[in-house]
């Protein structure tokens, strides 16, 4: 019933879709006609307008760099192929390299940077000027073996195209290389030198680099790329070391190497190498650079049941390029970061990723909507926008309690009265299941949240449960204690941060402890547990009052000093009445 509605809802609007588009079509013919007249008064330098209108992509091809005729073609191609642009590519690539439009005068060079163009302008969709402009000019060159290769001279505009687009040139520049023949490009040791002493120089005297790979990577790199990576000088500053190399026109430097290598090639691997892949290259080479300080993440597992974190290692990428003045909010994985959560809001996606707007204001607002931050993973960087049914912060005052800060009002007041003494845990940071996949990182384990615990209730107990975000104490002890179903997220604490020998101290605490109704009262000993585990309590006259306190009764009231199991949350399991997840 639901898809009939959306067809006749789809009947209904297209002739409005259709008079709205008109509408623009027709408004922006009116614009260009008034400006032709304008322009041929003769008080401009050209009495017409120099950017005609484009009606498609294949238009703006070929109005940006030709060749002629190409339109047509590519039009073709997308009725062909649909959006499957390396399709369309590689094929508008053979046309131009088998002659279909034009021998370019017998130039071989000429040939292959029209090739080259046109296939750039098409993954760039030909609204940069990076086709035209970052793209210097094309070489054959030789080989100290005398072999000939291919070389790529870019120039600054190429940033433009920006930094997958940038790498996937050289993977459409070895495409092309591969179909005239020519061999791969064999760097010497003086020539490699010189690509390390550039990256240098480029990122500490003219611009810095989004990613700097360092020697090893780099080396990598330049030893294995097919196709010589070159450039036009940029400035008037020269290389220091490696001087009149054989091979490199200039000892000036040339920014728009590492700008494609570093910012390109390196930074962009894991998609590079799936490009090279569709046009049939092998770039396993690029594996190297994948996830570059964390090889574990890319190991097989060896057995069934595995602590995935035992695998992901923490990485600090994001950290070798901090800027002066910029906070640190979390070292590489440590306890009190931002906690993983998938999922989507109506702002998140494509590295933006939520967090809870009280974390932005405990921040002392340095974190305000919009603000990009550099993150461990996934990618290289996010835009901090606010959802405010994620996990809020969790806080230590000056007085000692320990309460989750999840109300703009309260975390406003908190920080004007000056009442934090520290901010134990900055609570979730929302990210979609894309960008992961879009940047090819390892999924990370997400902690245990409200949806999940739903899905669980809902698939394993046969429980309908309207609002997982609004569930009290007693319903969730009883579905945990009658149906045997995992505690509620928001009653369970943060086990996991603790070692065995920790939580076997808190074991002890709770069981020599008072229970108040639903408050368990514990000495003052045992604070520092509860401030690790994010454990809320109010601390008065040298005693912990622990919010929710029959939780942890419940859980430890028959432990069991002969269990020797050393994983906290496999241990828990033993001894709970009721399933305990790792939060």
């Amino acid at each position: 019933m639901s898809d009939k509605i959306i067809i006749m809802s789809m009947d209904f609007l297209r002739p409005y879709l259709e008079k709205y588009f008109n509408n623009i079509e027709n408004r922006v013919k009116e614009y260009y006609e008034f400006a032709e007249k304008v322009r041929s008064l003769g008080y401009d330098p050209e009495p017409f307008v120099e950017m005609p209108p484009a009606e498609d992509l294949a238009a703006r091809v070929e109005g940006l760099v030709g060749p002629k005729g190409i339109a047509s073609f590519i039009r073709e191609l997308e009725e062909k192929y649909g959006e499957n642009t390396d399709k369309i590519i590689m094929e508008v690539i053979d046309a131009i390299l088998d002659g279909k439009f034009g021998d370019f005068e017998g130039d071989l060079e000429k040939k292959i940077e029209q090739a080259l163009r046109t296939a750039a302008a098409i993954e760039t969709n030909a609204v940069v000027s990076a086709p035209i402009e970052g793209i210097a000019y094309v070489k054959i060159k030789q080989n100290k073996d005398g072999s000939k290769y291919l070389a790529v001279y870019f120039a600054g505009p190429i940033r433009g195209a920006g930094g997958t687009a940038s790498a996937k040139i050289i993977v459409f520049a070895d495409y092309i290389r591969k179909k005239v023949g020519l061999d791969r490009y064999k760097p010497t040791e003086d020539q490699i030198r010189r690509y390390l002493e550039e990256r240098e120089l480029v990122h500490n005297l003219m611009a810095r680099l989004q990613y700097y790979p360092n020697d090893e990577e780099m080396r990598t790199i330049v030893e294995n790329c097919p196709v010589e990576v070159n450039g036009e000088p940029t400035g008037n500053k020269e290389v220091e070391v490696t001087k009149d190399v054989e091979g490199i026109e200039t000892n000036k430097l040339r920014q728009s190497v590492p700008l494609v290598l570093c910012e390109g090639v390196a930074l962009k691997a894991p998609k590079v190498m799936d490009a090279a892949e569709k046009y049939g290259l092998d770039w396993s080479w690029l594996e190297k650079l994948i996830n570059k300080g964390s090889e574990e993440e890319k190991e097989e597992k060896e057995e069934k049941e595995i602590n995935i974190w035992e695998k992901i290692k923490p990485n600090d990428k994001y950290l070798q390029e901090i800027a002066g003045g910029r906070a640190i909010l979390s070292y590489p994985s440590k306890i009190g970061g931002f906690r993983i959560r998938y999922g989507r809001s109506r702002n998140n996606g494509i590295m933006a990723k939520n967090i809870h707007p009280c974390a932005m204001i405990l921040s002392d607002e340095f974190i305000a909507i919009g603000t990009q931050l550099k993150v461990e993973r996934s990618g290289k960087a996010m835009a901090a926008v606010p959802c405010d049914t994620i996990e809020a912060p969790i806080v230590k005052l000056k007085n000692g309690d320990v309460i989750r800060v999840d109300d703009i009002d309260l975390a406003k007041r908190l920080m004007e009265n000056d009442e934090i003494e520290r901010i134990l845990f900055l609570g979730d940071v929302l990210i979609t299941f894309g960008d992961f996949k879009k940047k090819k990182d390892l999924i990370a384990p997400a902690g245990y949240c409200e949806e999940w615990w739903k899905a669980e209730l809902e698939e394993k107990y046969g429980l309908k449960i309207d609002n997982p975000f609004n569930v009290s104490l007693e319903d969730a002890l009883y579905y945990s204690k009658e149906l045997k179903a995992p505690l509620h997220p928001k009653y369970l604490p943060f086990f996991d941060n603790l070692n065995i020998t920790e939580l076997k101290e808190l074991s002890k605490f709770v069981r020599s402890g008072k229970l108040d109704g639903n408050v368990l009262i514990l000495d003052k000993e045992v604070k520092p547990i509860l401030e690790k585990a994010f454990i809320l309590h109010k601390y008065r006259d040298d005693k912990c009052y622990v919010d929710y306190g029959i939780v942890l009764y419940e859980i430890f009231k028959n432990d069991r000093e002969d269990i020797e199991e050393k994983d906290v949350i496999k241990y828990l399991n033993l001894i709970s009445p009721f399933p305990i997840r790792p939060k």
